[in-house]
């Protein structure tokens, strides 16, 4: 009796029952690989019912970043269309996050107020499944008040970096870091 007809007769009885343990064994593993994919499937489901892409992630966060720039006309309306009403967002000079879509509007506007004209260039981005970061560097004229100081007239330069995770292809929350004491000495308020 060869090798294969002992393994067959010890473990299988027969060459039917092995094929039919074999073909269970596919069908558990492909069914757990669909139970798998459908549920990362339906987490990166946008309402639209379209699939969220890392290229899709990435294109909000740029959108946002150059047309809903707190300088850009209709800056406002690009929010409206690319963050959720219950929006979180984490201002690492903030004592505690500024929620809801409204909310945010108006500290943003607030802090826009004393650089209109601020420029920002974005310098690099990644992305990371639902999240996307990227880094900065921000220009401008102090013509404005800002955060209660007297417009300067001075100008600022400074690095800043944002992370915005995504819920159904809209910002849900972001945090902005960025060294907000440079700022302040650049503007001539606190003493190197």
């Amino acid at each position: 009796m060869g090798i294969a007809n002992k393994f067959k007769s010890i473990f299988i009885g027969s060459w039917a029952e092995l094929f039919t343990q074999i073909a269970k064994v596919v069908s558990i593993g492909l069914a757990v690989l669909i139970m798998l994919a459908g549920t990362n499937m339906a987490k990166a489901e946008t309402l639209a019912g379209q699939l969220a892409t890392p290229a899709d992630h990435r294109a909000i966060a740029l959108t946002f970043a150059k047309d809903g720039w707190g300088t850009q006309p209709n800056w406002e309306t690009i929010w409206n269309q690319l963050m959720t009403n219950d929006v979180v967002y984490h201002f690492n000079s903030a004592p505690t996050p500024v929620v809801g879509l409204d909310a945010n509007k108006a500290f943003n506007a607030d802090l826009f107020k004393g650089f209109p004209t601020l420029q920002q260039t974005i310098t690099d981005v990644a992305i990371d499944g639902d999240q996307v970061v990227y880094r900065a560097t921000l220009e401008g004229k102090n013509t404005g008040e800002f955060l209660g100081i007297a417009p300067t007239g001075k100008p600022v330069k400074i690095s800043g970096v944002t992370r915005l995770r995504m819920t159904d292809n809209k910002i849900s929350e972001w945090w902005y870091d960025c060294n907000l004491l440079e700022v302040m000495q650049q503007l001539g308020v606190v003493q190197d």
